[in-house]
């Protein structure tokens, strides 16, 4: 029998949160690196991507040398209605953390342009691109407004599963990038 959505959710962020923290440095290390490679192939000069949590991978490192760099970094703001709202990334002290554990922007200009490349968070993953994320479906509202967007995530490799169940309003992610 199958695994349903909210059971790989619960034993994704169970393992995220049980995760030993040098083997995830590690991880998150060598993720940062196959980023910067994959970002290097694709060249965008606009990159959507939430800013992670403690338990996610880490790709902050990449995110504040990108924006170095001169690239826009844009990153998202929960609105009403279970909506982002992209808000163009200025830096860290403009930052504060959510009800719900995210980073988000006290303030920022509201970006309206089109974007190159979104990063997504998830749970969980599977081959075909299908994506369990924390159950709101805030990104797959997201995508479906920027189709000419390249998507791709970061996950650790237990959070590969051969087979995620999807629904009709679920977007793929063109680009898994994992450790394993």
């Amino acid at each position: 029998m199958e695994a349903s959505k909210e059971q790989l959710r619960a034993q994704s962020l169970k393992a995220l949160q049980n995760l030993d923290l040098k083997q995830k440095e590690a991880w998150d290390h060598e993720l940062q690196n196959r980023l910067l490679e994959r970002i290097e192939d694709i060249q965008p000069e606009t990159i959507h991507s939430f800013i992670p949590m403690a338990h996610e991978v880490n790709h902050w490192p990449v995110l504040e040398a990108l924006r170095e760099k001169g690239l826009k970094i844009i990153i998202p703001k929960i609105a009403p209605n279970r909506v982002l709202k992209p808000i163009l990334y200025e830096g860290k002290d403009q930052l504060t953390q959510s009800k719900w554990g995210t980073w988000e922007p006290i303030k920022g200009e509201l970006y309206s342009k089109s974007i190159d490349l979104i990063i997504c968070p998830g749970l969980a993953f599977d081959s075909q691109g299908a994506r369990i994320g924390y159950g709101g479906g805030y990104y797959d509202r997201f995508l479906k407004l920027h189709p000419e967007a390249q998507t791709l995530a970061l996950c650790y490799p237990f959070m590969l599963q051969s087979n995620i169940p999807t629904e009709a309003h679920d977007i793929p992610i063109q680009f898994i990038i994992s450790n394993f």
